[in-house]
């Protein structure tokens, strides 16, 4: 009888095991990848990973489609911003110019179209907007800029009839800086392609207004400003572009959007479907909003006299104010519209632009019946006067009291007797710092 010997039995088989189990752990490791391996890979991973987010976030990614443009509902809306300004006495009763535009003041669809390249919708658009009529600067389509009239410097002071408007002739201010454009007149039509004065920093001195906007990559031809910034100034202008039906708001002082409806979102949260298609004019990191939700929120700020939207509101961020413009005008301006019967905002937003939504509707009241508009006018012509006195044509930056920056304007013809008056008197003096903007403040460059 054969022994069998179980202990060696046993053992051997846990060393069969523990052989059977090392060979396939040493398979396995002669199979795994080496750390260099894995590290590539992981990193080309990483890389692929970030191409993917960088072209989906610059590039591809998904614009969400939006109503088309529809030229009379933004007309409609234009109409009756500018409706509320002369019903607030801002614009004068005969200072909207009404569609058709006929005879010397006909748009030139020559310059428009076929010099300009300007889209068939922009074309349409200019065609049927009504037009606030500024008063007739001269312009110097050489240099690309306009010339102070002394002639006109005090019409505004010649003119009694309330019908003015408290604007004035000399006031033509749409909103953050940015002036009312009139594409009845061809300079302002050339000053379409770039509402910012973008081009003076990219073209010689001797190269005139017209080839620089010729030759200018400036805004799409789909685009067209409701407003624009005047020579040497800085604010906001509003563009409308018909391709996405928005209206894009640019600022003089660097790219990306400036309305004031994004300040309630992170700049890195904000909804896809604000995001524009990057342009060389627009920047890569644009946000718009649709043309019709801009403006009727215009009419309702404006109405409800809001911050910021009070007719001929100036740049008022907190880096412009007490330095660079009247630091309590708002105030000022609302509290008179308030003392003189201005309604609250409900009811006159009821009444007065519940028919852009429904065009049958009937008021069964007057809300403008206690706003004693005569009164009104009187008190803001003072307040304007003062305030005309003690800042400069655009109430952006005060008259100047130091003697040598005082005969410079003098000798420009910049200042009125009265403000020159101002500036050599005694009063007390508006805070200004003449260092500030690395001495680019618009009185103290050469020329302007």
């Amino acid at each position: 009888m054969v022994m069998i010997n179980l202990a060696k039995v046993v053992n051997a088989n846990e060393d069969e095991e523990k052989g059977s189990l090392l060979s396939n752990a040493w398979q396995l490791t002669k199979a795994r990848p080496s750390r260099k391996t894995l590290l590539s890979f992981a990193a080309l991973v990483i890389v692929l990973q970030g191409l993917l987010v960088f072209k989906w976030y610059f590039y591809d990614q998904e614009v969400i489609s939006t109503p088309p443009y529809d030229v009379q509902e933004t007309v409609g809306l234009v109409t009756a911003y500018y409706e509320l300004l002369r019903d607030m006495r801002y614009l004068g009763r005969d200072s909207i110019a009404y569609p058709p535009h006929l005879g010397d003041k006909a748009i030139n669809r020559t310059l428009a179209v076929h010099i300009l390249g300007l889209d068939e919708q922009v074309y349409e658009t200019l065609l049927q907007l009504p037009y606030v009529i500024p008063h007739e600067d001269k312009w110097d389509a050489e240099k690309g800029r306009y010339l102070n009239n002394p002639e006109l410097a005090d019409i505004h002071a010649q003119e009694s009839s309330w019908w003015e408007g408290w604007m004035g002739q000399r006031r033509t201010i749409f909103w953050g800086s940015g002036h009312f454009a009139d594409y009845r007149q061809d300079h302002i039509l050339w000053r379409s392609r770039d509402p910012l004065n973008r081009w003076q920093t990219r073209f010689s001195r001797n190269t005139s207004f017209e080839t620089a906007m010729i030759e200018y990559d400036g805004l799409p031809k789909t685009a067209i400003p409701l407003s624009y910034i005047r020579y040497r100034r800085y604010g906001l202008a509003l563009v409308l572009d018909t391709a996405s039906n928005r209206i894009v708001v640019l600022d003089t002082q660097g790219f990306g959007s400036k309305d004031p409806f994004f300040n309630r979102f992170e700049s890195s949260k904000w909804p896809l479907h604000y995001k524009l298609p990057g342009t060389k004019f627009y920047g890569y990191e644009m946000h718009a909003r649709l043309a019709p939700d801009l403006l009727r929120e215009f009419i309702h700020l404006t109405s409800h006299l809001e911050s910021g939207y009070i007719p001929g509101s100036v740049r008022n961020d907190e880096i412009y104010t007490p330095e660079l413009s009247p630091p309590k005008w708002e105030r000022w301006v609302k509290d008179l519209y308030r003392e003189y019967g201005w309604p609250s905002g409900e009811p006159l937003e009821e009444c007065q632009f519940l028919s852009l939504r429904q065009p049958t509707h009937k008021c069964d009241h007057d809300p403008m019946k206690n706003f004693r508009a005569s009164a009104f006018l009187e008190a803001m012509k003072d307040l304007r006067h003062d305030i005309e006195v003690k800042y400069l044509r655009d109430w952006y930056c005060p008259v100047p009291r130091k003697k040598e920056v005082i005969d410079k304007m003098k000798s420009l013809g910049a200042l009125t007797d009265e403000q020159i008056e101002y500036a050599e008197s005694d009063q007390p003096v508006i805070p200004l710092n003449l260092d500030s903007w690395s001495g680019n403040l618009v009185f103290m460059q050469s020329g302007d």
